[in-house]
């Protein structure tokens, strides 16, 4: 009798708005949940690896249960509309970085819906490029749907891979840098570049460098520093340079010192020694080179007291006595003149007053 009334509800014909069935279920005991599904097609050319992006479906329902994880029965029914009648679905899963979907096994197709899945992921068309929606996930990757002959726009999973055994994740550093502003990039690079220069510490010992303020004026901020690691990883030179053997070295080898060529231990065997300080970015240090061989020490020091640098002279002494030579004279500036009588018999010739040794000075300009 009703089969030409249209229903203003559900848009279904045979009965009028007040005895629609799905609003009575609506009313109801049992809730049921109204969507829109548009994307049609022969079910025969619908791959079941496939997921459509549909711009014109209100929810998300998938038939594949491989792509879902936790499945389980929903607290109520979803009615899909469709122009082919309605389908009830009760069953919801969750789809990576993207969720909470619907899961019905009779379902036309994977269905991910784009009002859905813009709320939580960014997504870009660029048909200049390709005709292809890319959706950028919370992770970094990105899934392209391209378009299929039947005007759809398809995520082909079977592509992917065959049956995965195990599984390799592998971060670029161009994917890396998608996830940072280019202030926070270059704060990175900066960063990196004051991490080498300073020799490459160790990243908790970075960190406190620059936490603590050790290095005036410095524009990395530990943040930076942390960047940097989240970008790039850790400095290669110092992965190469910190592994280890699986296994240890059956002995520790044994130092050998270099043999003296003939010339020195026949000719230089008495040694005449230069000596002076020098600084770099206000760091003292104590240089000293030999006048003739043109053998160098330096040695850090934090003060210019007769202490210091009676310790620091006796060390380098040292250095020539356990090679058999034998140092006669130190030639250097008066600041040096306190220790004349501590390094006896070894003579101390000083220079006169606003002079200085012409070998250790050429020497320090070298080795700035």
């Amino acid at each position: 009798v009703f089969s030409h009334i249209r229903c203003r509800h559900c848009t279904q014909l045979g009965h009028y708005r007040d005895e629609c069935p799905v609003l009575h279920a609506v009313n109801g005991a049992n809730p049921t949940q109204l969507a829109v599904m548009m994307a049609q097609a022969n079910a025969s050319l619908i791959d079941p690896q496939w997921i459509l992006l549909d711009s014109q479906s209100t929810i998300s329902v998938f038939n594949n249960p491989s792509m879902l994880r936790n499945i389980r029965p929903s607290t109520h029914t979803l009615r899909a509309l469709t122009n082919g009648g309605h389908q009830d679905s009760n069953m919801v899963g969750n789809f990576h970085n993207l969720g909470e979907v619907w899961y019905n096994a009779d379902s036309i197709a994977n269905i991910l819906s784009l009002a859905d899945v813009r709320k939580v992921c960014r997504v870009t068309l660029d048909t200049s490029d390709e005709p292809a929606l890319c959706v950028h996930r919370s992770d970094g990757t990105v899934m392209k749907f391209a378009e299929h002959a039947s005007g759809l726009y398809v995520y082909d999973a079977s592509k992917l891979s065959d049956p995965i055994t195990a599984y390799t994740l592998i971060s670029t550093v161009a994917d890396q840098k998608k996830l940072f502003s280019r202030r926070q990039i270059d704060a990175a690079d900066l960063a990196r570049d004051l991490y080498r220069k300073l020799g490459r510490p160790s990243e908790a010992e970075f960190y406190s460098i620059l936490t603590r303020n050790l290095i005036r004026n410095c524009p990395v901020t530990p943040d930076d520093a942390r960047c940097a690691v989240h970008i790039y990883g850790p400095d290669v030179a110092v992965l190469k340079g910190k592994m280890t053997r699986s296994s240890a070295a059956p002995r520790a080898p044994m130092f050998e010192a270099v043999p003296l060529p003939a010339p020195v231990t026949t000719h230089r065997r008495n040694v005449t020694l230069c000596a002076d300080f020098f600084f770099v970015q206000g760091l003292g240090f104590l240089h000293t080179i030999s006048r003739g061989i043109g053998f160098r020490t330096i040695s850090p020091i934090s003060d210019r007291t007769h202490k210091t640098m009676l310790f620091e002279i006796n060390a380098a002494l040292n250095l020539y006595r356990s090679r058999g030579l034998n140092v006669c004279d130190i030639h250097a500036d008066n600041e040096f003149d306190c220790i004349r009588e501590d390094i006896r018999p070894i003579a101390m010739n000083i220079v006169p007053a606003d002079s200085h040794v012409g070998e250790v000075e050429r020497s320090i300009r070298t080795i700035k």
